[in-house]
């Protein structure tokens, strides 16, 4: 016999968890609205990051899908903080939309740092030109998005990929996908490079999604194909 996906009832604690975000949503997304268009590229950049942060934070799994909570949640991330988080992923300002890339593969946000010395630093596909202005070689990784080199950064992988953490949800995952595809196509090899970094991490949150899944291996793909050599490198260390 086929065994039924199994469903439960969320608890009186789920039932208030889910009442408070969506009330937390109501009151933050005027202020969000606000900042959306804030002339300040770190100030969308930091709502960026807070906007990804409460989508891993309010994510709850299937199955309580039959619980009218449950339901009422996903309504509201998917109509109020989702659609704000894609507008930001195609930000004028490519400091912007590389914090989102950051946000979705980043386990901390000790990780996050959003100041970068220029953004025409970004202006070129030349890896010698682009990755050194102003900047030393760690402060320089550090604000491109990528993640640490060496040993750490694939212990970091495999923790965030062991762990399931952050995770999103699938129709989230397939909804960003055709932005990552569009993104990869810029001129600013850290965009292209954070692109495949945040590939682990979709591809865990996408289990049972297999045209989402062969899209995002695309995406490394290309990478190995890349003229810089730091985007060739993280999207070998994502596959």
């Amino acid at each position: 016999e086929e065994e039924e996906e199994a469903t439960h009832t969320a608890t009186p604690e789920e039932v208030n968890i889910m009442l408070a975000q969506m009330n937390a949503i109501d009151t933050l997304m005027p202020a969000a609205e606000h900042l959306l268009v804030d002339p300040t590229p770190d100030i969308r950049a930091n709502l960026a990051w807070a906007l990804s942060r409460l989508l891993v934070m309010m994510y709850m799994p299937s199955d309580l899908n039959t619980d009218e909570q449950y339901e009422q949640l996903q309504e509201k991330l998917d109509t109020n903080i989702f659609p704000l988080l894609l507008i930001l992923l195609h930000d004028t300002d490519p400091t912007v939309a590389l914090t989102v890339l950051r946000s979705l593969a980043t386990d901390t946000t000790e990780d996050l740092q959003i100041s970068i010395t220029s953004t025409n630093d970004d202006d070129t596909n030349e890896e010698g030109v682009a990755g050194g202005v102003g900047d030393d070689g760690a402060k320089g990784a550090a604000a491109s998005g990528e993640a640490p080199h060496g040993a750490d950064g694939q212990r970091r992988l495999l923790r965030i990929i062991g762990a399931g953490f952050p995770h999103f949800a699938e129709r989230h995952v397939t909804k960003l996908l055709p932005s990552m595809q569009d993104l990869f196509t810029t001129r600013h090899w850290r965009l292209r490079m954070a692109t495949v970094v945040a590939v682990p991490v979709l591809f865990a949150s996408s289990m049972g999604q297999p045209s989402t899944q062969q899209g995002l291996v695309e995406l490394c793909v290309k990478g190995l194909r890349d003229n810089v050599e730091r985007v060739r490198l993280r999207a070998a260390e994502s596959l």
